[in-house]
């Protein structure tokens, strides 16, 4: 067993009030501008780890919020990879692994993940859409209600994560704080997860 604790950060379209506006795409509102992930094998001990910065195409301007909770400016994604290519290095990085699994904190980034898989036309068969909710893990060993998701600092705290990762809000160090709560909450009957894209209310492009 192979489990990939993972996370993104999103850039989003934004009414810029100078220059080129970014216009919503419908089927994809978040856009995949940075990956972190990490490798664990069968016993959750670390293998290996990347951190991809993506150069966004669908709204190519980093909205402002997002560039003041991740430090990402456009500078910073000058040089960096398009989706599809840095797409073809996540799943390199992941292997082929018959049995690997996602880990992700929250439902958010799965189905972003997915969105964006079929936005861009990339080919899934080269990841898996097994996969494990860390949050809701997390939130049931601390007895949170259902109505309420605890933060994934908070739930780092919560469960006396001492390792310093860096700045919440970068995929890699987002993604190691997670691996860090998945090896306190994962249990034997840990159920995994087959992700499933919602109906289409209409095509991604018009």
């Amino acid at each position: 067993m192979t489990y990939i604790v993972i996370d993104f950060e999103f850039n989003q379209p934004f009414d810029f009030p100078k220059g080129t506006k970014t216009v919503l795409v419908p089927g994809c509102p978040q856009e995949i501008m940075q990956i972190g992930a990490v490798k664990l094998d069968g016993g959750l001990a670390e293998t290996d780890r990347v951190r991809i910065n993506v150069r966004p195409s669908l709204y190519p301007r980093v909205h402002p919020f997002v560039s003041h909770m991740t430090g990402i400016k456009n500078r910073d994604l000058n040089g960096a990879w398009g989706l599809p290519r840095a797409y073809r290095r996540l799943a390199a990085f992941m292997g082929r692994d018959h049995k690997r699994v996602l880990c992700f904190w929250g439902p958010d980034d799965v189905r972003a993940l997915f969105e964006n898989i079929e936005c861009f036309g990339l080919d899934e068969r080269l990841i898996t859409r097994r996969y494990i909710n860390v949050q809701k893990l997390a939130d049931a060993a601390l007895g949170q209600p259902k109505s309420r998701q605890i933060s994934l600092k908070s739930a780092a705290e919560a469960f006396g994560v001492t390792a310093d990762f860096g700045k919440y809000h970068d995929a890699l160090n987002d993604a190691l704080y997670t691996a860090e709560i998945f090896r306190k909450v994962k249990r034997e009957d840990t159920v995994v997860l087959t992700y499933v894209s919602p109906p289409k209310a209409e095509p991604f492009f018009g």
